[in-house]
């Protein structure tokens, strides 16, 4: 799904009676202090006049009374309106709401919408509020005050909060409070779960997983865990094997460096027959490689890069600037995670030559260097899970694991070799 079609699945806020009469500017937002669209007791809050993951306060007129909100923000852009003001703590993730009060997202939809403050819980509340872009494919979690999905409510973005690791609630206003919860944009390589304890203990529930086709519980009141939640985790679902397709870079399009790198070998052949041998050539390093990935859940990328030469073409020196790689993901990491790999090539290569009887010979190697447009190339893995994912079937030959193809992304970027100029000389002795 892109970013339009996830945020379709998000729960619609509850609009006034009475529709907004006018088209709200895009990356905007209005504050109304009545139950109706008055333009004369109205704010305007212009996304481009603030800093992104800053908290602001809201304009003095409208402390504190505003009663209806319109809003016109693009996909992906989300705004957090909050009831009061409290500085956002050194070293603290900017998307801990703890000690806000009641909080709302206004979730960018890319037209006019419109909120009555009183059905969530916020009516005459709003004191400050901070923006952010969200990346939306990773989905999200959304809980809610009362069963069926009403009241007060607060959403946790994942792609704001660290996989593998319980995050605490505790401060926040919906902590201990959740009645009903929706998890409709998480993908089927996610799963969560809610926890009694902010420190990870006590009764958790933990039925949230991407690949059900269960996507919401109306009641918690029903399992038992109703208005005890105070922490959450997420983690990603880990393929128990894969293999990934090679794919090709090639020299298309790259920026021209004006050096390159050098090399010189030279011998004698002092018999007096023709010596037909071989040379091995470490011209330098060609660098450097830089590789991201998209997907959310690696730890780490292995890279191999293998490049691809001509052969048989007697005594001319032609190299492809046609390079393959491999990547193999790794999924835990006992220092830190990353999803780039940055590589030096060291550039090798053989070459076939014929000297005469009795002379000298000589190579003289020259290889140009060229700058690699950033650009994403697309390849595809085979994956093997324990759980049935969509798409997957049962493979026999592989424990009954469930198999299926994914495609990856990842973006490429860096030096590479574009031509190779080789001089092959003999003289007489």
């Amino acid at each position: 799904m892109n970013d339009a079609d996830i945020v379709r699945e998000f729960t619609t806020l509850p609009a006034p009676a009475t529709p907004i009469p006018e088209t709200v500017r895009s990356n905007t937002f209005w504050l109304f202090k009545d139950s109706e669209w008055s333009k004369d007791r109205r704010v305007m809050i212009d996304l481009d006049e603030y800093v992104e993951k800053k908290r602001h306060m809201v304009p003095s007129s409208i402390h504190d009374v505003a009663t209806w909100v319109a809003y016109n923000l693009p996909v992906g852009t989300v705004v957090t309106l909050m009831e009061r003001i409290t500085p956002l703590e050194e070293g603290v993730n900017f998307a801990d709401i703890r000690g806000c009060g009641v909080c709302l997202d206004l979730i960018g939809t890319g037209k006019t919408e419109a909120i009555d403050l009183k059905k969530v819980s916020m009516n005459d509340k709003i004191s400050t509020w901070f923006w952010r872009t969200v990346d939306l494919k990773r989905g999200a979690i959304e809980m809610f005050e009362h069963e069926n999905f009403i009241g007060g409510r607060a959403t946790i973005f994942l792609a704001e909060w660290e996989a593998a690791k319980v995050h605490s609630i505790n401060g926040w206003w919906i902590n201990d409070r959740v009645t009903s919860v929706r998890w409709k944009t998480l993908h089927d390589r996610q799963t969560a779960s809610l926890i009694n304890n902010p420190d990870g203990t006590g009764t958790t529930f933990d039925n949230i997983n991407g690949w059900m086709k269960c996507k919401e519980v109306l009641d918690f009141k029903e399992l038992r865990f109703n208005d005890v939640m105070s922490g959450f985790r997420w983690d990603g679902l880990i393929p128990l094997k894969e293999t990934m397709k090679p794919f090709k870079v090639t020299a298309a399009g790259v920026e021209s460096i004006d050096n390159g790198l050098e090399h010189h070998s030279s011998g004698r052949n002092e018999t007096s027959e023709a010596m037909t041998s071989s040379i091995d050539f470490k011209v330098g390093t060609v660098r450097e490689w830089s590789i991201t990935t998209t997907e959310e859940h690696v730890a780490g990328i292995d890279v191999t890069i293998t490049r691809e030469a001509d052969t048989g073409i007697p005594g001319v020196g032609n190299l492809k600037a046609t390079w393959e790689v491999t990547l193999k993901y790794t999924y835990t990491h006992t220092e830190s995670t990353t999803t780039v790999n940055t590589k030096s090539t060291d550039l090798i290569f053989t070459q076939n030559f014929t000297a005469p009887p009795h002379s000298a010979y000589a190579w003289d190697v020259f290889v140009y260097v060229g700058k690699i447009p950033t650009t994403t190339y697309h390849t595809t893995a085979t994956r093997w899970y324990k759980v049935q994912v969509g798409g997957s079937v049962a493979d026999p030959e592989n424990n009954g694991w469930f198999k299926r193809e994914e495609d990856i992304s990842v973006t490429v970027s860096g030096i590479l070799a574009t031509r190779f100029d080789g001089n092959f000389k003999t003289s007489a002795l």
